[in-house]
């Protein structure tokens, strides 16, 4: 199997070839350690390869039997090096499997190696001391995303079909929405997240992809929705759908062109019949943001004690990114008082957007406000005062998408525009809770009407290697 032939395939595809024994899994998997090697040293992604000798056997059948992926490096696998992408955690040995991953190779998926994420998973944008910056295969110059930006990195430039992701803050939708990729956050009722993380957990563990068929097949396989759910045709004349273009960050911009792909979104989905209305769920910003950033601070001050309890380091700058260093400092002065109030707040917010999901079906919003920036103007090593600052500095990029991790509502990128500068734009559909087949259905959609298989970065494996 040429590079040609394997990266013309989704991982369904693929899984059809070896199932059909038309190609053999060694073949894929051949194919996929070339296509690592050839574009990795290119854009940074993947920060280990295992030994095809430690690889283990996956099912015979199955959606994705012997389709090769990637593991983002916050997830656990027993025995294999687990860094979170800092130099607090260097060396960590992973003692247990986290359960999706589990799910994930009970499909078929071979796990190939790690790909890079932003330290702790903290940051929209994926460049660290540990492993250097990933970037961006449409453009070097530009960031991948994060936290998941090597994942996103990897699936944009071929190197594998789908890509081990997760979002607790946006972590899935940015960086698709950098490289080109559909990406689904999950609504946080879904069966399979109240029994493996807990009806309150924000974050979401799935896959980036280049082909809705993948995120729907994948979604049946970890449990967001069943196959019922997804096997009907799309109807929704009956459906009512906001549309915003407006700026959701103080002092803030929407670039046009991004804007002009939330507008030709919506006439699409116009002509499928739904009812349009320019509307967005409303609350107190500043309050947002200020409990978002005590709940972050708390959070992190927590995940790095517990690293640093195994490891035996001092949290310090020697070991963390000054940024993250600001954030555990912070999250030391966060009293019971402040974690009430940003839980307050936060049920204030919820009631406001289910109140906002009580009028409509659908939301379509910029997944970001502009397009991908610059490696080094957006990580933690920007020079502001305080965690909240750089909050909001992030949230400058993509005000709109930690806020349905809160809500819990289920959310979609689909890159279905390009910039005139070539880069990719993503949009973002959310719908109301439980409702994810609706935005898989209509992303199917959108992928025939608005395609975008064909498009290809200017550093994909098929182009590095010719």
């Amino acid at each position: 199997m040429n590079l040609t032939d394997y990266t013309g395939l989704d991982g369904v595809g693929l899984a059809t070839l070896i199932n059909s024994r038309d190609v053999s899994r060694e073949e894929v998997l051949d194919a996929a350690r070339a296509a690592i090697e050839t574009v990795n040293p290119v854009i940074n992604a993947v920060v280990e390869m295992y030994d095809r000798s430690s690889l283990e056997a996956p099912p015979s059948t199955g959606p994705f039997a012997g389709v090769p992926s990637l593991r983002k490096d916050i997830h656990g696998e027993a025995g294999r090096f687990v860094e979170y992408g800092s130099r607090l955690s260097e060396g960590l040995v992973a003692s247990e499997t986290d359960h999706v991953l589990e799910r994930m190779r009970s499909a078929g998926v071979v796990f190939l190696g790690r790909s890079a994420t932003s330290e702790f998973a903290l940051y929209g944008t994926t460049e660290t001391t540990l492993h250097g910056p990933t970037r961006n295969p449409w453009n070097l110059a530009k960031s991948a995303g994060g936290s998941s930006g090597g994942a996103a990195a990897a699936v944009a430039a071929g190197a594998v079909p789908i890509a081990d992701a997760s979002d607790a803050g946006g972590s899935i939708r940015i960086p698709g929405a950098c490289c080109g990729l559909v990406g689904l956050k999950s609504s946080r009722a879904t069966p399979r997240r109240a029994r493996s993380q807990g009806d309150l957990n924000e974050n979401v563990h799935s896959i980036l992809a280049r082909s809705v068929r993948d995120l729907r097949a994948m979604a049946v396989q970890l449990g967001d929705v069943v196959e019922s759910d997804v096997a009907p045709a799309v109807t929704i004349s009956s459906l009512k759908v906001a549309v915003s273009t407006e700026p959701w960050a103080p002092r803030s911009e929407i670039a046009p062109e991004i804007a002009l792909a939330v507008e030709c979104v919506a006439r699409e989905i116009e002509e499928l019949g739904a009812v349009i209305e320019r509307a967005r769920p409303t609350f107190n910003e500043e309050e947002y943001w200020d409990a978002l950033t005590i709940r972050l601070c708390a959070d992190v001050h927590e995940q790095v004690r517990a690293v640093a309890r195994i490891t035996s380091r001092t949290p310090s700058d020697e070991f963390l990114e000054p940024m993250t260093m600001r954030y555990f400092d912070a999250g030391a002065r966060v009293t019971s008082s402040d974690m009430t109030r940003a839980f307050l707040e936060r049920d204030r917010v919820v009631q406001r957007v289910n109140d906002f999901f009580n009028r409509f079906d659908l939301l379509i919003t910029p997944t970001l406000q502009m397009l991908p920036p610059e490696l080094g103007t957006a990580g933690g090593h920007d020079e502001v005062s305080g965690p909240l600052e750089h909050v909001l500095l992030g949230e400058a990029l993509a005000p709109n998408l930690a806020l349905f991790n809160m809500t819990g509502h289920p959310a979609i990128t689909v890159p279905t525009a390009m910039s005139e500068s070539g880069l990719p734009i993503g949009v973002q559909l959310v719908a109301r809770h439980g409702m994810d087949s609706l935005l898989l259905r209509l992303a199917s959609e959108l992928e025939t009407r608005l395609p975008w298989a064909g498009r290809l970065p200017v550093h994909h494996v098929t182009r590095v290697h010719s």
